[in-house]
């Protein structure tokens, strides 16, 4: 007689003994990234806004506001009241905002400058007025205002060079030309100039203009296209290969913005608060001095 064959039972499955391990471990690392995430939210780059404009060129943050800040391009002025986050038109419309300026002692006056047009406002940018003079028909492609003198301004003028003004730009006297061709100004007081240059990085002037050296080492090779200082002192400058910042020695230091930028603002109130501008019309937002552009 055949004996049946007996069945077999299944065996049962082994589990890993090293399966639990890494339960353990994915749950800690989901639980340390949620933390990293809540305490430093704003640690990626992200675009808060992108321009429709046809052109992009300027930005500035208002010294009568801290909410409020101004976008220039070659149709016109727009402001924002919420720190960039959302833009509308401004009274001054159909004219060339290419470069903004505005003094600290004085936050309610404003300059826009361009292709043929300096515009002056005296009640933080509700109205605008043409100055007269030989700023008629100038050819501004840079422009900055003293901080603690209203009528002093300066400018790099398209055949003529770099000029300085004492009375609003109704009369120009003409500088020194710095080496190389100038792309953006700044001024931190009636004596200490800056100007961003195609080639040359950043130079400064001490004597208002009389005489120009290198600012410092780290921007030779890049093209400056925007300078701003905060009321602390620190400079930072656009650039065609991302920002850079100055604070207190002779070495720019590359912060971590890595976009071909065309303009920086940083707050007269805040000196943490950036603004920067894109070549493709993107606004970036930082908190912290430059160290983080999350919005």
């Amino acid at each position: 007689m055949n004996n049946p064959r007996k069945t077999r039972q299944p065996r049962a499955l082994r589990r890993p003994t090293w399966l639990p391990f890494a339960i353990i471990g994915g749950i800690v690392m989901l639980v340390v990234a949620g933390v990293l995430l809540i305490v430093n939210p704003g640690s990626a780059t992200r675009v808060i806004t992108k321009m429709q404009t046809r052109d992009f060129h300027a930005l500035l943050f208002s010294g009568a506001d801290m909410n409020i800040a101004f976008f220039g391009h070659h149709g016109g002025l727009m402001i924002s009241k919420d720190q960039g986050d959302t833009w509308q038109p401004t009274s001054l419309q159909g004219a060339d905002a290419m470069s903004l300026g505005s003094p600290t002692t004085r936050p309610l006056r404003m300059y826009a400058a361009g292709h043929g047009v300096l515009f002056r406002s005296d009640d933080a940018g509700k109205t605008w007025m043409a100055v007269g003079g030989q700023s008629q028909g100038a050819d501004i492609h840079a422009f900055t205002v003293s901080p603690t003198d209203s009528n002093r301004v300066y400018a790099f003028i398209a055949g003529q060079g770099l000029v300085t003004s004492s009375d609003s730009g109704e009369t120009w006297q003409k500088l020194p030309q710095p080496p190389g061709a100038v792309t953006a100004l700044a001024a931190q007081d009636k004596q200490m100039i800056y100007a961003g240059t195609a080639r040359n990085g950043v130079l400064q002037s001490d004597n208002g203009g009389q005489n120009w050296q290198p600012s410092g080492n780290g921007l030779a090779s890049v093209q400056v296209t925007g300078l701003a200082i905060s009321f602390d002192g620190v400079l930072f400058a656009s650039t065609s290969s991302g920002l850079y910042r100055r604070a207190g020695s002779a070495v720019w230091e590359p912060l971590p913005l890595k976009k071909a930028l065309l303009a920086v603002t940083v707050s007269p109130h805040n000196s943490q608060l950036l603004l920067a501008l894109s070549d493709q019309g993107e606004i970036f937002r930082s908190r912290d001095g430059g160290q983080t552009w999350g919005g």
